[in-house]
């Protein structure tokens, strides 16, 4: 079953823009993995989390990915249900955040 979610891609001068809504869960892997593969190593990232409404491992797993693929990852206006996800597993001084 789909979870109800909408992720978006778009290029920004030499930047990548990720925007996340809904709820993150498994139903949503394909298209993150979609994205954390199409990702330069030397492209800067955006993540817009500020749509998120639920999350699990597969979002967690979606950022540590990129944040190990990429020299720039930028988390902008993460929601409160991914920041306490972030800030439970201790990972949440890992990440550059932006409000």
């Amino acid at each position: 079953m789909r979870g109800a979610w909408e992720i978006t891609e778009e290029l920004e001068d030499d930047s990548v823009r990720v925007t996340l809504k809904g709820e993150l869960d498994l139903s949503a892997w394909e298209r993150l993995e979609e994205i954390s593969m199409q990702v330069g190593e030397t492209t800067p990232v955006l993540v817009d989390g500020s749509g998120v409404t639920f999350c699990d491992s597969t979002a967690l797993r979606f950022l540590v990915r990129l944040r190990n693929r990429t020299e720039s990852l930028t988390l902008v206006r993460p929601s409160t249900a991914l920041r306490s996800l972030l800030d439970m597993i201790g990972l949440l001084d890992a990440f550059t955040i932006v409000e």
